[in-house]
């Protein structure tokens, strides 16, 4: 597409017409959703309520400060809808300008890879403007990477789980750490302190003073959320000789009680559906409770696992499934419940291992980390489709790009062994190599470029391991206290 000074009369005059109509001519309320804006990832945006066939112009507010990747979408865009950038019309210092047409269902589509370094940490403004110009929508948003926040004695630090990188500021560590969670524009982000203080802060300056501080109860000790925003609180009462039933908080009051949660979960105790409409939470006895966050009323109860079955051990929704595993007792593999979102089917199958955690590596894979031994098993779809026999004891695992990395234990210390997929099995691509005296590995999700952190070392140290040079780093400067837990955004 020709830039507009170069274009025929009639796109002036469309774009003119943009600008010139009475704003009294404007069009039924106009909506933006959007996906989470997450660098490395595909930020969707959607215009809905448009006329079908009409044009709209889009325009990027403060451009010098927006992310590379908004701007050549905006600039030169490959979709059918659009019909071009603004280069004289509407040229101003800052602003990026273009024309879009509305599909047959008033809908306009951008998807724009947040693939540019350069991306993170900027914010988004687009305007959404109607014949007369007058604006019909606003998005704002800002620019988060996949991050690992540690607590250290100088504060929460966040590290980029894209390239390594230390990101500036840190969180305030007074009052401790118990969630962290943003909201779904990345703007906000909430932290759960101990005692129930949760703090909203200003994303753009994690330092500042908190915009606002809410008080739940005391025992509140999980901040469940996602790329869907903050969904709500979890407080889990002491009691004797029984434990007293879990709450259920949400961020602007209100709640209701679950069953007790006293038993210990050694991974995700909450798993959160992507789009903020479910959410699962698992209790004693082998049950895990169906959320509705829209209605906010508990739902079905999911009885997992296999008779004589000790307690979960992790949940992950894997795409439109949520896996829960299960130990297993002494002697015995675990088992693996697995809950079709679109179907209702649900099914509980014994694994070979008994399970630690499990660990997504994309397109329906998941490998289970074993809570001890040499082997691991992978998932496909829900089903065991095959085992790895590695070559040390297995401690973790993390997706990288191609297959998975596993962290080992062996007669001389610690080794990360890469193995890539072939014909649907995990094969040992290289010798494995020597690495820090690391517990886990902690990745950015399936699908990213990006490194694996090494934690656990006695020493406080933090190290990072670069996929595309296979080098294992220190990161400069960061300690921090191997048995306190870490968190991970979004």
């Amino acid at each position: 597409m020709l830039p507009f000074r170069h274009a025929p009369g009639r796109w002036l005059l469309a774009v003119a017409a943009l600008l010139a109509v009475p704003a009294a001519a404007q069009e039924p309320p106009v909506a933006v959703h959007h996906g989470f804006p997450l660098a490395g990832g595909m930020l969707v945006v959607v215009v809905d309520g448009l006329p079908p066939g009409t044009d709209v112009l889009l325009k990027l507010l403060d451009a010098v400060t927006a992310p590379l990747s908004v701007i050549e979408e905006l600039s030169a865009s490959s979709s059918p809808q659009f019909r071009g950038k603004v280069d004289d019309v509407l040229a101003g210092a800052g602003i990026v300008a273009s024309v879009w047409t509305a599909d047959a269902r008033g809908r306009v589509l951008l998807e724009i890879p947040l693939d540019d370094p350069g991306d993170v940490d900027k914010p988004v403004q687009l305007q959404v403007l109607g014949f007369g110009g007058q604006e019909q929508a606003t998005l704002l948003l800002h620019v988060q990477p996949p991050t690992l926040v540690l607590p250290t004695a100088q504060g929460l630090q966040r590290l980029s789980l894209l390239d390594g990188a230390l990101l500036s500021p840190a969180i305030p560590a007074q009052g401790g750490l118990r969630g962290l969670s943003l909201s779904d524009d990345g703007l906000l982000g909430y932290v759960l302190r101990e005692g129930g203080q949760l703090q909203t802060l200003a994303a753009r300056d994690w330092a500042g003073t908190p915009l606002a501080t809410q008080a739940f109860d005391a025992a509140t000790d999980t901040l469940a959320g996602g790329p869907a925003g903050a969904a709500f609180l979890l407080a889990r009462p002491e009691g004797a000789p029984f434990a007293a039933a879990g709450v259920v908080l949400f961020l602007d009051q209100g709640g209701f009680l679950l069953e007790p949660m006293a038993q210990a979960v050694d991974g995700r105790r909450v798993a959160v559906a992507a789009d903020g409409l479910s959410a699962w939470v698992a209790e004693d006895d082998l049950i895990v409770r169906e959320i509705d966050l829209i209605s906010r009323t508990p739902r079905a109860l999911l009885p997992v696992g296999l008779p004589g079955d000790r307690a979960v051990a992790d949940l992950l929704l894997d795409g439109r499934r949520l896996l829960v595993a299960t130990r297993g007792p002494a002697g015995r593999g675990g088992a693996l419940s697995t809950l079709d979102l679109d179907s209702g089917r649900f099914t509980t199958q014994q694994l070979q291992v008994d399970p630690l955690r499990l660990v997504a590596l994309g397109e329906g894979r998941v490998l289970v980390v074993p809570a001890a031994g040499k082997w691991a098993e992978m998932l496909q779809d829900g089903l065991p489709v095959h085992s790895i026999l590695a070559q040390g004891e297995v401690l973790d695992a993390a997706a990288i790009d191609g297959g998975v990395l596993l962290l080992l234990a062996g007669p001389n210390g610690r080794q990360l062994a890469r193995y890539g997929l072939a014909g649907g099995a995990l094969l040992l691509q290289q010798r494995p190599v020597a690495a820090p005296p690391a517990a886990r590995l902690v990745s950015p999700p399936p699908g990213f470029a990006g490194v694996v952190v090494l934690l656990g070392d006695p020493s406080g140290a933090v190290h990072v391991w670069h996929a595309d040079r296979g080098l294992i780093e220190t990161v400069p400067g960061l300690q921090v206290d191997p048995a306190v837990a870490f968190h991970l955004l979004p």
